[in-house]
């Protein structure tokens, strides 16, 4: 068996895949001039960074897995992977505590004005101390976007602060969201009118594209928060520039973009009380060891015949190439 890698993974997950596999080849990247030669006869791949497509799927007649180092997956044409019985494989909640401690850290820095007083202290203004720019976040209500392994953590985190957590999740039962001493709201606007900070955790698909626009951005309070480490094609930027700007929103925090890494002249950038990173959430030393092995492990598992469960689209299961067991 052979097994392409687009970027090396941790060194355990490397020497997991190696003891398993009787080849294992790593590109130079995840483009398709980088991974097409190596895949036309490779039996799995793992997709850190890069895309496959179906036309790619086509001409890898003994694929039978693609395994992604994380939980997002449009780079890859799930549709197609399906349609030939390709399990595209994922790592939900490997990295979930990293990118909920992430998303805290960045609900922080925009409620303490944090990138304004570190620039002006270190300049020698120690008067905006008493500016009272910061707030407080006991009492505050956090609207959660998405609901799975991160946003049940970022809930937990919030009512340790003393924050009262709404959800919206269509797929989560609102029976569940309140047997967790949580408020479930079916409707977004609903959510977003009561909201002090909201914080993303969706997927980015046709119909999040864009969804948090001028729209949304009218319905927060005026001293609320937008926290986003989802995925950058979530958010208008040029919207979230108008709220920060015309302070029609207190602040924000962004590790995800949707052009990354983001221009140097992305406008947004520019604002006030903005804090972003790098899309680095998911990147800690703990969560990469976590990731990489368990996307190994998916890979091992279904090139053996066993169906992983943690897979984009359940339904290729039902592929006669898995009616039979191997």
């Amino acid at each position: 068996m052979k097994v392409v890698v687009s970027h090396s993974l941790a060194e355990p997950a490397m020497d997991y895949l190696r003891s398993r596999v009787d080849e294992v080849v790593i590109t130079k990247g995840g483009g398709r001039d980088e991974l097409l030669p190596e895949l036309e006869d490779a039996d799995g791949v793992i997709v850190r960074i890069g895309s496959i497509t179906g036309e790619m799927m086509n001409r890898c007649p003994r694929l039978k897995v693609i395994g992604r180092s994380g939980v997002g997956y449009d780079d890859i044409d799930v549709p197609a992977a399906s349609s030939l019985g390709i399990p595209v494989t994922i790592t939900p909640g490997g990295n979930a505590r990293a990118v909920a401690e992430h998303t805290f850290t960045l609900i922080l820095a925009a409620a303490k004005n944090l990138v304004a007083m570190d620039g002006a202290t270190r300049k020698g203004d120690f008067s905006i101390r008493t500016s009272r720019t910061s707030m407080e976040l006991y009492g505050k209500n956090l609207f959660l976007m998405g609901f799975g392994y991160i946003g049940k953590l970022v809930a937990g985190y919030a009512a340790a602060f003393g924050m009262t957590v709404s959800v919206y999740d269509p797929f989560v039962p609102a029976q569940s969201v309140e047997d967790m001493g949580y408020r479930s709201v079916s409707h977004i606007p609903e959510g977003m009118n009561r909201a002090d900070v909201v914080s993303l955790h969706l997927p980015l698909t046709e119909e999040t594209e864009n969804l948090f626009s001028r729209e949304y951005f009218s319905l927060m309070k005026k001293r609320s928060i937008l926290v986003n480490c989802a995925r950058g094609g979530i958010v208008d930027e040029a919207a979230l520039k108008e709220a920060l700007d015309s302070e029609d929103i207190y602040g924000a925090g962004l590790d995800v973009f949707t052009i990354e890494p983001p221009p140097a002249d992305l406008a947004v950038l520019s604002s006030r009380n903005l804090t972003v990173s790098p899309h680095n959430a998911s990147l800690t030393e703990e969560a990469v060891l976590s990731v990489h092995r368990m996307c190994a492990e998916s890979i091992v598992s279904v090139l053996n015949g066993t169906r992983w469960d943690k897979v984009a689209d359940a339904s290729v299961y039902d592929h006669e190439k898995w009616r039979t067991p191997v």
